[in-house]
């Protein structure tokens, strides 16, 4: 469950999706439904903001799903399609015929994917240096993980960083989708990263990330772009600078989506990459153990077969330099 709160908001308890999912667990009223139908939950006023109720009704739905799928021999392939259930819901994965992973959309198999992988880290107790995994959010991690592990007592601890004054108002019209605490300009004191967006159609929507400090707060980035797909942020080339890396989702483009690399400098982002794909997979990781993440992109060029491409800090240049493009068989 922890692993899955990580990949649906990040750990970020007000993530809106596209379809209406909210808070932790990225719940949809459907969801809901099955939870008082199945265990007979009454909830006279459901907030999927509220953490005690999102981690409570997120349980409940899992474990629906667990019972419904359960008819696979293969223990990896039963966890493989509740999750995609779970990402695409019950109605287009039928429990009752055989279930073939490799045959679920590219959306599905990432989902699933990034799910097992967040799993293994936590089972194999990777703490990562910041660029692999956000400090802050991996400290989200650690109390939502002791909400869960409460079970359905739900004594929360997990801590919201509440909104400063301000912001605020001047988003009232607007979804907050993912935020961060971190030390943005290494001044010594935490800041809050917000991405916001506007409630209009997803062709035309705003994404706007802002740096609330203190008391006061104001706009960084502004993209005409369409849905947010996760972001990364850390120090990922180990030069005292954060870096930002942001994944979109270009609705309406066959797959394509856009992802872009920034860098603290002059007192805001600098845009170092600018990416646009027919993407499958995004990672920053230190492959060679050099003390530098590099960023790995997996996609599909025009026409060709299904490939990586790793982009690698350059301490001359001070730039990420792309890399040879490699088909995936041959890595």
């Amino acid at each position: 469950m922890l692993a899955i709160a990580q990949r649906e908001s990040q750990f970020f308890p007000y993530t809106v999706s596209e379809v209406d999912a909210k808070g932790l667990f990225q719940l949809t009223p459907i969801a809901v439904k099955q939870d008082q139908e199945t265990f007979f939950k009454e909830v006279k006023e459901v907030d999927l903001f509220d953490v005690d109720q999102n981690i409570e009704l997120g349980i409940l739905y899992f474990k629906y799903l667990k019972n419904v799928y359960q008819n696979e021999k293969d223990p990896t392939l039963v966890l493989q399609q509740q999750l995609a259930a779970w990402n695409w819901g019950q109605g287009h994965i039928p429990s009752d015929k055989k279930f073939n992973f490799n045959q679920q959309p590219t959306t599905v198999q990432q989902f699933v994917g990034d799910i097992l992988q967040y799993q293994r880290d936590c089972e194999q107790q990777k703490i990562k240096q910041a660029g692999k995994i956000n400090l802050p959010l991996l400290l989200a991690g650690c109390f939502v993980f002791s909400c869960l592990i409460l079970s359905l007592g739900l004594c929360c601890i997990h801590k919201i960083i509440e909104p400063k004054d301000g912001w605020q108002k001047a988003f009232q019209d607007w979804d907050a989708v993912a935020g961060s605490s971190i030390d943005v300009n290494s001044d010594g004191k935490i800041d809050l990263l917000m991405l916001m967006y506007d409630r209009g159609p997803a062709i035309e929507r705003t994404n706007k990330v802002i740096l609330v400090q203190g008391d006061s707060w104001r706009e960084l980035l502004s993209e005409s772009l369409c849905g947010f797909m996760g972001w990364e942020i850390g120090d990922f080339n180990q030069n005292g600078k954060t870096e930002l890396l942001i994944r979109y989702d270009d609705f309406g483009m066959a797959g394509w989506q856009s992802w872009y690399l920034y860098e603290w400098k002059n007192n805001n982002f600098e845009l170092l990459i600018d990416e646009n794909q027919i993407l499958s997979n995004l990672e920053v990781e230190d492959m060679d153990n050099d003390g530098f993440s590099e960023i790995i992109q997996t996609f599909w060029p025009y026409e060709e077969p299904k490939s990586k491409q790793i982009f690698k800090w350059n301490e001359q240049s001070q730039r990420y330099l792309p890399g040879k493009v490699f088909p995936v068989r041959e890595l």
